[in-house]
């Protein structure tokens, strides 16, 4: 009789164990589906980011070559868009550091 109890006894103890692991191996799964979603959305993100700051190159080129122009066609002065700059809370030199290419 003893035998057969510990028969019993291990029989739960495997299926508890097993079912423990089936539980743990779903949770894995869905917490990888998480995951996978995540790097999609950080991923766009960062792409998007990339749009952004290449954009917001572009418009300080612009910008740098319209004051160029002004200055050229003596429509202003240094001085003025040195003004300009302040009153748009621009320094006089302000430069965009540049990006690594990686999230961080």
């Amino acid at each position: 009789m003893p035998g057969l109890l510990l028969s019993i006894l291990a029989a739960l103890a495997l299926a508890a164990g097993a079912g423990l692991a089936q539980r743990a191996l779903r949770r894995r799964r869905a917490l990888e589906r998480e995951v996978d979603g995540l790097r999609g959305t950080v991923q766009e993100l960062a792409g998007r980011l990339e749009a952004a700051e290449a954009g917001a190159a572009r418009a300080l080129a612009a910008a740098e070559v319209s004051a160029s122009l002004l200055v050229e066609k003596g429509v202003a002065d240094e001085e003025e868009l040195e003004a300009a700059r302040a009153r748009s809370g621009l320094a006089p030199a302000e430069a965009v550091p540049e990006r690594d290419g990686e999230v961080h």
